[in-house]
Formats: structure tokens, sequence, C-alpha cells
């Protein structure tokens, strides 16, 4: 569905990661009961470049898609200029990625979603 989404290029759709992190142990999804979501942050735009890669990295018009989704749907929608500073670049290179198993945020370990999967997109 969200290939679908992204592909029509409809401007209110917009990015949106899971950057709430919880504990693994309050987490269960070995059995299937994940009471909460999947944590993506810190690979997100590795995540989206995997899933829309087939559709939208053929051309220049699929990139320029790929960007609105990313950063300038959400910008326009929620009436923000781009940055003054500049804004930050996300560099993606076509290199197999390991999600890690977990991740330490503060106290917590942290299963992330696809957790030790293999995904085709690395930041630089």
């Amino acid at each position: 569905g969200l290939v679908g989404l992204v592909e029509k290029d409809y401007d209110w759709v917009m990015a949106g990661p899971d950057d709430a992190p919880h504990d693994k142990k309050a987490k269960h999804p070995e059995t299937g009961c994940c009471a909460c979501g999947a944590y993506t942050s810190p690979f997100v735009m590795q995540l989206y470049a995997h899933a829309l890669e087939e559709s939208l990295f053929n051309s220049e018009e699929g990139v320029n898609t790929f960007c609105r989704f990313i950063n300038k749907n959400a910008r326009v929608l929620h009436d923000r200029e781009n940055s003054r500073r500049g804004g930050m670049f996300v560099i993606l290179s076509r290199k197999p990625f390991q999600i890690p198993l977990s991740y330490e945020v503060g106290p917590w370990a942290v299963e992330p979603f696809w957790a030790g999967k293999t995904i085709n997109w690395s930041y630089v």
C-alpha cells in the first residue's frame, strides 16, 4: 500500500518513522505479540529506499517523488520553510546494510523493525 501511495505522488503522503523506542523486554515480536510500534528511526531512509527502489529509482522524476515523500510534502503540509542553516542531507548508497539485532537507547535494549535482516541501502 505504501509503495502505491508514494508512486502516485500525492502531496499529502509523507514519511513517518517510528521514533519512540521501547525496551525489548516490553515487546515480544518473536511470539507475534508486539504491544508497541516498530522502531525505525536510525535507518528509516534506508528502509524507504529499500521499499521504493524498484518503482522510483529508475528515473529522475521517481527520485524527485521520493524526495517529496521524505521531506518536502511534510514541510508544505505543515507550512514549514526549509532550514536557514542549509538543511541536513542524507546520502544513501546501494550497498547492503544489516539491521542490528538491538540498539542501546538510554537504559534500554531496543529491538528494531526487521532486526537482523539485510536491506539494499546504507548511509554514506
